[in-house]
């Protein structure tokens, strides 16, 4: 109302109050409030009491503010470092879950080849193998065959000799 007289105890007052509760930032307004109420009524001093209460009171908010702000951040900046890490941790062990798995396919499917080439190599061995045999037993055969015309045609020169003989 522009009475700056009357209303400086209550700044005063308020001021005391705020100082025992320790609202800084009501303290720093009161303080403001008293600055410009004691510049009026001209009492210098007390003016320049109350800007410099004023200026700690908004360096102190400022810088607890900014404190807080700063604690803020890191909290965020160390909540999405962990988060980052945790996603890189999953995705690597992902991709380690398939590689194993990309490495075991790969190991059945050249063991299952191996075993493939094993087993027809031994059914082309065993079948080489029968055709040799199959092949000695001809020769074999061949060779009684001939074994046995030659018996034959030897019996039968014998059989005429004795036949010529009797004759």
């Amino acid at each position: 109302k522009g009475n700056y007289n009357e209303a400086i105890p209550y700044y005063e007052k308020a001021l005391e109050i705020f100082d025992r509760t320790g609202n800084l930032h009501y303290a720093k307004i009161t303080n403001q409030n008293l600055y410009i109420a004691y510049s009026i009524v001209n009492k210098r001093e007390k003016a320049s009491l109350a800007q410099q209460r004023y200026e700690v009171l908004k360096d102190s908010l400022e810088s607890k503010e900014r404190k807080t702000l700063i604690a803020d951040m890191q909290t965020k900046y160390d909540t999405e470092k962990i988060k980052s890490e945790k996603d890189l941790a999953e995705k690597q062990l992902q991709i380690s879950t398939l590689e194993s798995s990309k490495n075991r396919n790969l190991f059945i499917g050249s063991s299952i080849i191996a075993a493939l080439i094993l087993l027809s190599s031994l059914i082309y061995y065993s079948r080489l193998k029968a055709k040799k045999q199959a092949e000695i037993i001809t020769l074999e055969l061949k060779e009684t065959q001939k074994r046995l015309a030659l018996e034959k045609q030897y019996k039968d020169s014998e059989l005429k000799a004795l036949k010529a003989q009797m004759n």
